[in-house]
């Protein structure tokens, strides 16, 4: 960009960019921009003289077209004078009008136009006007003139030739219909030859005089006509044809009309041919297949041949430029959208009827016979759409094609590896998954979102059939451990169980490899535990073998959410409840014997214990996590030993109490351990209040004939002693108060008869010692009694910690 200016300072060389080269003086924008506009105005001042110069030569030769309209008026004013009227005879006769001038006003100055001039024609004699009556009354006159046309005369010609039309093409429809079979082979034929050939030439003529309307009608009758010739052909055996199969003759029909109305089109440069083409070739293919009885799949190919055709017009539409010069109507932008829209409505009926008959062989598993092909007419169904969607529509269009594809693709690869080999199937899912995600991720990054997302669907949806299997697996295996302590039978054999886990860890692999490089660990994590629940489907496992395997696993998980610190929330979270799924799991499978049960509780309190103790350190997540972990471990103290009491075959009321000494390992640990400021004690009082009240109502559930009084007033004193006043929202209180008011109520009715009714009336004098009886319970509700009034002393005296 030249921006050099003298310097307004010096006069040397200066510009925009460093200045003047003279006196130093920094750029100054407004003497460039002088010098700028300068430039400017010497090339505007060419172009005005040239434009007055242009100016000058038209004003000359309107003057001239101006005087030689004058003088060819003068001349048909002196042809034609006007004629004498001779007066109506009768004594009120009007005076004879004066001659009509018709006046042409001029154009405005300075616009083209005609000038003003006046041309004399013969007067028209106006009739003499009658005296009003004399009886009584007077005529209203009549208006003083008519009132505007309704419409103008080309309209009502237009609309003439149009319902002419229509009316022709009813009758020619008629006629071959009905009045054919009387006419001889040679009036027939030059009966629709005659019709055919002045139906098309007239709108030619029609279009020249400005009809269009007319020729966009007498078009359509006319190539209707072509139609019919053709059926009239058929009727008269005309070469032949009848020879031939119905559907390839109406198929040669539909071609010809097609192509006579694409030539027809470019001659007249009418639109209505370009629309009957349009409509004459749709059924061009499926008559010239119909003649092969083609199966679904067949015509699913064949359809999609025509959906491929309505592409290439719209192709071609939109990309044809608007008002092109000479093509007529043809290229109007009216007309090109509703050409669009026509082939746009074929394509999609086409592509439906295409899908519908493609659907037949994706479920039967074969097309033509081949179990390879079942999938081919959808795949191609699916590819016209993406190819419609790369020629005219956007990004959007383009990705949800493009992952539309993906399904579609997976679908075809997936039906012939099951119709082929059933007893594999699922490991072939898992496969196809993994392969598509694998293609996915090699495809450029701009062709990636709409693949990745269907990618997606695919691998999602076989995550959810292998994990919806596995639960339904589990499950079996905890129905088999029930009730508890009989023992299990081993697992089922299965003979594609040995696909089950290895689907699992391929369709988490290709979930993982889709989705961002954060979420894979979350999903690696739930990988494992669901490959962890279907290994057993493998053989016909035994249970403690399934134990062994949960546990096991959910331990490592456990510790696989707490080990760093730095592991993301979502990581944490998974890892901590896939663990928390295979430990439950185990416990829930090893209730077959008190071995499994009691290797369940002793991992589960170690990894609960590991997880607290590990995850104080970490984040929120990780914090969280540890305080579950705790809590899990303080309900699984009593659990464990009441198993443990199961296990060396005591009596029912030897485990109640087991459990509830058990509860004061938790409590010691509280007692000798205290922090203050420890995020984790709001998990252990809640496992500790749960604790206690399940072991202190105990009595209530097992039959052992043991004093509920005795068991709640020792888990109200445990409580008491782990610390019965706590700071803000805590269960420790509430529990604790719950279990004073059991043993009190609980020890009432005891207290009661032992204080009142042993004593009758007073009994006499010197009689002796009065009778005594001993009272049943009277022991465990003094006990209990004396257990609580310890406890509400340590709870006075313990000051809040």
């Amino acid at each position: 960009m030249n921006n050099a200016y003298p310097c307004p300072a010096c006069g040397a060389s200066a510009n925009l960019g460093t200045g003047c080269t003279g006196c130093g003086r920094p750029p100054h924008p407004g003497a460039a921009e002088v010098i700028r506009l300068d430039r400017e105005i010497v090339v505007l001042d060419g172009e005005v003289a040239r434009a007055r110069q242009a100016y000058d030569g038209l004003v000359a030769r309107l003057a001239a077209l101006r005087q030689r309209r004058n003088d060819v008026a003068a001349a048909v004013r002196a042809e034609f004078p006007p004629r004498p009227v001779i007066p109506a005879p009768g004594p009120a006769a009007t005076p004879a009008p004066r001659p009509a001038v018709v006046s042409v006003p001029p154009p405005s100055a300075g616009a083209p136009g005609v000038g003003r001039s006046s041309i004399a024609v013969a007067p028209i004699a106006v009739p003499p006007v009658a005296a009003p009556p004399t009886g009584g009354w007077t005529p209203v006159p009549a208006a003083e003139g008519p009132g505007g046309a309704e419409t103008s005369t080309r309209t009502v010609q237009g609309l003439l030739f149009v319902l002419g039309g229509l009316l022709l093409g009813t009758a020619a429809t008629v006629f071959t219909a009905v009045a054919w079979a009387s006419v001889g082979l040679a009036g027939r034929a030059l009966i629709l030859l005659a019709f055919t050939v002045l139906l098309l030439a007239v709108p030619l003529l029609a279009r020249r005089r400005g009809l269009r309307g007319t020729a966009e009608t007498l078009a359509a009758v006319g190539l209707l006509l072509v139609v019919l010739d053709g059926y009239a052909a058929w009727t008269v055996d005309l070469f032949g044809v009848t020879g031939w199969p119905g559907s390839r003759y109406a198929a040669l029909v539909a071609a010809v009309s097609t192509a006579v109305a694409v030539a027809y089109a470019r001659i007249s440069r009418l639109t209505v041919p370009w629309f009957a083409a349009l409509l004459g070739g749709q059924p061009v293919l499926p008559l010239l297949a119909a003649e092969a009885r083609p199966e679904p799949a067949g015509w699913a190919v064949v359809l999609v041949a025509v959906a491929l055709v309505d592409l290439a017009v719209i192709v071609a539409l939109r990309r044809r430029p608007g008002n092109v010069a000479g093509e007529g109507a043809a290229t109007f932008p009216t007309t090109l959208v509703g050409g669009q829209v026509a082939a746009g409505l074929g394509f999609a009926g086409a592509l439906l009827l295409a899908a519908g008959c493609a659907l037949v062989p994706l479920l039967v598993g074969r097309a033509g016979g081949v179990p390879l092909l079942a999938g081919v007419p959808m795949l191609l169904v699916a590819s016209a759409v993406l190819g419609a969607a790369l020629l005219l529509g956007g990004a959007t269009a383009r990705a949800v094609a493009a992952g539309a594809l993906v399904p579609v693709l997976a679908g075809a690869l997936l039906r012939p590896a099951v119709e082929l080999r059933p007893s594999v199937s699922l490991l072939a899912t898992a496969l196809v998954v993994v392969a598509l995600a694998g293609a996915v991720r090699l495809l450029p990054a701009g062709w990636r979102p709409g693949p990745r997302i269907g990618a997606l669907l695919v691998a999602g949806g076989a995550t959810a059939l292998t994990a919806l299997t596995t639960v339904a697996l589990a499950g079996v295996a905890v129905g088999r451990s029930v009730p508890p302590w009989r023992g299990a039978t081993d697992g089922p054999d299965l003979a594609w169980g040995w696909q089950l886990p290895v689907a699992a860890a391929l369709t988490s692999l290709a979930v993982g490899w889709l989705l961002p490089r954060a979420a894979r660990p979350a999903i690696v994590a739930a990988g494992v535990a669901v490959t962890a629940l279907a290994a057993p489907a493998t053989w016909t496992s035994p249970w403690p073998v399934v134990v062994a395997i949960d546990l096991s696993v959910g331990a490592l998980l456990l510790a696989t959410a707490v080990a760093r610190p730095l592991v993301r929330d979502a990581t944490a979270t998974t890892s901590a409840l896939a663990g928390a799924v295979l430990l439950g799991h185990g416990l829930l499978v090893g209730l077959a014997g008190p071995a499994g049960a009691g290797a369940a509780c002793a991992v589960i309190l170690a990894a609960g214990l590991g997880v607290a103790a590990l995850g104080r350190r970490g984040g929120p997540v990780q914090r969280r996590v540890a305080g579950y972990g705790l809590l899990a471990a303080v309900l699984v103290v009593p659990a464990g030993a009441a198993v443990a009491a199961i296990g060396a075959g005591t009596s029912p009321w030897w485990q109640s109490r087991a459990a509830l000494a058990a509860v004061a390992l938790p409590v010691l640990v509280r007692v000798l351990f205290r922090a203050d400021r420890d995020d984790l004690r709001p998990y252990a009082h809640t496992g500790l209040a749960v604790s206690a009240v399940l072991t202190g109502l105990a009595p209530v559930a097992v039959p052992a004939d043991e004093p509920v009084a005795l068991y709640a007033a020792v888990a109200a004193l445990l409580i008491a002693v782990a610390g019965f006043r706590v700071r803000g929202a805590d269960p420790l209180p509430l529990a604790g108060y719950a279990l004073a008011a059991v043993a009190v109520l609980a020890a009432v009715p005891v207290t009661v008869r032992a204080l009142v009714t042993p004593y009758g009336p007073p009994p006499a004098p010197w009689s002796g010692v009065p009778d005594t009886a001993t009272l049943p319970g009277a022991l465990p509700a003094g006990l209990a009694l004396a257990l609580l009034a310890l406890a509400a002393g340590l709870s006075a005296r313990r000051g809040p910690c």
